[in-house]
């Protein structure tokens, strides 16, 4: 019995160590920073913002730029869809699924992330929308892959 006692001390300790290296690897971003970066497929122009809490576990105002899943145009540029709050995980990690409406059409946005570092976020960013009979959308509906999104700070 007397044998044990060291390997459960050993085996306590052990645990006890990556738990902390696996918490220590746990990235949220810097506090009160404000994040921009691209969304979509390569050459991407579309734009994605948002902005970190003072406690670095919200990320606020987060938008993003689209015409929705089925693309589209027009003068005035591509319209932002704004999600908005987000909770940031203690191991860095964020998602949320939010409903509006771009141009009056039904959307659902359903996005997740993480954060690499304290100034870099990475992710995905997927959109379904419902159309009325009359817009001639095989289905009524269409979904986007889910479109890789990276923002930055400095």
């Amino acid at each position: 019995m007397l044998r044990l006692r060291p390997l459960i001390v050993f085996g306590l300790g052990a645990c006890a160590a990556l738990f902390l290296a696996a918490t220590a690897l746990a990235v949220l971003p810097r506090a009160n920073k404000s994040f921009t970066g691209t969304f979509g497929l390569a050459p991407s122009t579309s734009k994605v913002s948002f902005k970190s809490s003072a406690n670095s576990h919200a990320l606020t105002n987060f938008k993003f730029q689209t015409f929705g899943c089925e693309g589209g145009g027009g003068p005035g540029g591509v319209p932002y869809f704004t999600v908005g709050s987000i909770t940031v995980k203690s191991n860095g990690t964020f998602s949320l699924t939010v409903r509006h409406n771009i141009f009056a059409i039904p959307t659902e946005v359903t996005l997740s992330g993480r954060f690499k570092s304290a100034t870099k976020a990475t992710g995905t960013i997927q959109i379904s929308q419902t159309f009325p009979p009359a817009d001639l959308v095989p289905g009524n509906a269409c979904h986007s892959p889910r479109l890789p999104f990276s923002a930055t700070t400095h």
